[in-house]
């Protein structure tokens, strides 16, 4: 099975987790360098990364319903 970089079974983005003043829309479900699975958005992912990688283990790119995978992520 190939490692799946991105999730598209949200039907919306959830708020970022990282900051409780942070209101900005979650692209990313990740593992961080502490240990727990976050939602965060693209500034706090950068932060808070156990790894820059992204797939099983690692972390998801979040697609809402419709939308495309990003060319970076290709």
């Amino acid at each position: 099975m190939p490692d799946k970089k991105w999730t598209d079974n949200l039907s919306s983005l959830p708020r970022c987790q990282a900051r409780g003043d942070c209101r900005t829309p979650s692209r990313y479900d990740f593992r961080t360098f502490s240990g727990p699975w976050a939602y965060a958005c693209e500034v706090h992912w950068s932060q808070l990364r156990a790894s820059a990688q992204l797939g099983t283990g690692y972390g998801h790119y979040i697609l809402l319903p419709g939308e495309e995978v990003p060319v970076h992520l290709r």
